[in-house]
């Protein structure tokens, strides 16, 4: 469990999608100019290709991730090119709201355009009115995936099916993030009834988790593992074996401090 901690902290910090460019999206490339120009062959066709993709990424996306490369991928599919594209998010990597410049500003008519027109205007605490871009009601992983579909289709023509996630982690390594979150709404719902509890001899002035739930760093949720076999045939004869592995709980550890009433 540690050892998935680790690599939950440390390679939980890059993620990937893979982009397959099928034979349709080739040929409708071969229709702008812009990916033509100065091109000699395929090769120099897909080279304006990823650069106007990346700046697109820079563009839409730039403010989530502290750095982002691509790479050409071997595709088995004939006539199709893929690329993988790496990215070490950042802070801001599942905001759900993408902040423009003011909506009196003149730049806020290039960020229209790069949005398609369908940005929003929003009043933050401190007064300001911004162009915005919003793609949910509060933070979320898939929030990058939107924009990346935004990007493939608003500005490529390509179908969403293009592109998918990769992950460093086998699916059913991380645990969902639902999980944390109900432990994390269990933890705090039993410190309210720790804090309201009368006539004890010690008051509870304190209540602090320490694990890795609630760092959102546990990367398995456990379950109870039992596993039971029938044994073996001998002689016409099944042997009646059975073997249970011990179920395994894992558990949230929590600091309490208590004072004297």
């Amino acid at each position: 469990m540690v050892i998935g901690s680790f690599y939950q902290v440390f390679f939980g910090q890059f993620l990937f999608i893979r982009l397959d460019i099928s034979a349709e999206c080739l040929k409708s490339l071969h229709e702008v100019s812009d990916y033509s120009l100065d091109a000699v062959d395929e090769k120099d066709r897909m080279r304006n290709f990823t650069t106007i993709f990346m700046k697109h990424i820079h563009e839409c996306m730039g403010e989530r991730f502290d750095n982002v490369y691509l790479k050409a991928q071997q595709c088995r599919k004939p006539y199709t090119t893929s690329f993988l594209i790496g990215f070490r998010i950042g802070k801001n990597w599942s905001n759900p709201i993408t902040v423009g410049p003011l909506a009196t500003d003149p730049t806020a008519k290039v960020f229209r355009e790069l949005w398609k027109g369908k940005t929003q205007l929003r009043r933050f605490a401190d007064t300001r009115i911004c162009e915005c871009m919003v793609w949910a009601d509060k933070s979320s992983s898939a929030v990058p995936y939107s924009i990346l579909q935004f990007i493939v289709v608003n500005h490529f023509n390509f179908p969403l099916e293009c592109i998918s996630w990769r992950s460093v982690f086998p699916d059913d390594f991380l645990s969902s993030r639902d999980v944390n979150s109900k432990i994390t709404s269990a933890f705090a719902s039993l410190s309210a009834i720790l804090r309201s509890a009368k006539s004890l001899p010690l008051m509870i002035t304190n209540i602090q988790a320490v694990s890795s739930y609630m760092r959102d760093t546990e990367p398995c949720a456990s379950d109870v593992v039992c596993s039971s076999t029938w044994g073996a045939i001998e002689n016409d004869h099944r042997l009646p074996i059975q073997r249970n592995i011990p179920p395994y709980l894992s558990y949230v550890d929590g600091l309490f401090l208590l004072h004297y009433c």
